[in-house]
């Protein structure tokens, strides 16, 4: 609503519409004069799905109350998700206690349906640089990657989060949140500390969580061009399930070849915000080390396409290059001086012919004095 506050006109063709005229919605003609009606319209008849990055109520609650207004359109709206999103869609959301089962499963009223994406993209789908990518609607394409967004304060564990769980070496340092057992006698500090052994923290990890995020990598199909969201996310330096760096790997060949136009990641504290108190969020601080771990992807792709740049090069001179069978082997040289050869086969030419020459003679002497004796008896 506000981007349609900022950017609507006055002027219209009539009373009863209003022109955007610039904007993201740029040109888009409104059929009310009431902001909130048009932004109504523009939910329920414009937008065909919804990428949802994981199922916090700050997240996701302006979606589940829209949804009442789904039943205006002629075709479901989909809420695309990971799957243990949707999982949590269908158990805690649309189950007829928090709020009616609007979806198309569990015998619900079909509004909405569930399209379930496979983290990292389906291998199946596409090709070459559009490879994993689903078309969620017409002309956009979508990729999926699991992100961390905290900790749950309780032990238990829910949706398997913390099996990919990646602890540091023994010994180095790290940042470990002030809720966890052997942190808990610990005084209050934001700065990098030793941790106990990796054995020690997988002893008292025991059932702790990781809620789940996610980051969307969302490809205009025609033109190739890219932006990459993040959902809510903690930097890897203190998370449990570090899984950041997946992500811009994935973004570094994008930024080489100039395929990602914009980054969208939230900050959400300023840098007074000590870490533990920043429950799965970003800081200033943290933001600048995960760009440098972008930066850090980046140099080592450009490095090695470099590299793979020099190789082919190389294979193609080589390929110019006739094969050893078709070439004549160089001439032995005979002496220093580039005449010499020529003047010794000439010289040699002369010979022979000199000797045949003498030969021819000597029998040609032979022949006529026989002639010569033969021709006098007969007389």
């Amino acid at each position: 609503m506000k981007l349609l506050e900022e950017h609507t006109s006055d002027e219209a063709p009539d009373a009863t519409t209003t022109n955007v005229t610039s904007g993201p919605f740029k040109g888009l003609q409104t059929p009310h004069r009431s902001l909130k009606a048009n932004a109504s319209y523009v939910t329920s008849s414009l937008v065909d799905a919804y990428l949802i990055t994981h199922p916090h109520l700050d997240h996701t609650s302006g979606f589940i109350m829209n949804t009442a207004n789904f039943q205006s359109t002629g075709r479901p709206k989909k809420l695309a998700a990971l799957p243990p999103t949707i999982e949590a869609f269908k158990t805690h959301i649309f189950n007829n206690v928090i709020w009616p089962n609007l979806s198309d499963e569990n015998q619900g009223v079909g509004l909405i349906t569930y399209m379930r994406l496979r983290e990292g993209g389906s291998s199946a789908i596409g090709e070459g640089d559009s490879r994993g990518y689903v078309e969620i609607v017409d002309h956009l394409g979508v990729k999926a990657w699991s992100i961390s967004h905290g900790h749950c304060v309780e032990t238990h564990t829910h949706r398997g989060s913390n099996a990919g769980l990646s602890l540091p070496e023994s010994g180095s340092p790290m940042l470990r949140p002030q809720s966890l057992p052997f942190m808990q006698n610990s005084p209050r500090s934001d700065s990098l500390m030793s941790g106990p052994s990796v054995q020690q923290i997988r002893a008292e990890i025991g059932g702790f969580c990781v809620y789940d995020s996610c980051a969307y990598f969302i490809r205009d199909l025609p033109t190739g061009k890219e932006l990459l969201i993040f959902g809510d996310v903690e930097p890897d330096s203190v998370s449990l399930s570090p899984r950041n760096r997946h992500v811009w790997s994935e973004a570094a060949p994008m930024i080489i070849s100039g395929r990602l136009a914009a980054i969208f990641i939230e900050c959400s504290y300023n840098d007074s915000v000590t870490q533990d108190r920043l429950y799965g969020h970003l800081a200033p601080r943290y933001l600048i080390e995960e760009l440098n771990v972008l930066a850090e992807e980046v140099e080592t792709q450009r490095r090695l396409h470099d590299k793979d740049d020099k190789e082919n090069k190389k294979r193609k001179r080589v390929n110019l290059v006739p094969p050893a069978a078709s070439r004549r082997p160089p001439p032995t040289p005979i002496s220093k001086y580039p005449c010499s050869r020529q003047i010794i086969l000439v010289l040699r030419f002369l010979w022979n012919a000199m000797s045949l020459l003498f030969s021819y003679l000597r029998h040609l002497l032979y022949f006529f004095p026989a002639q010569n004796v033969e021709a006098a008896s007969i007389r």
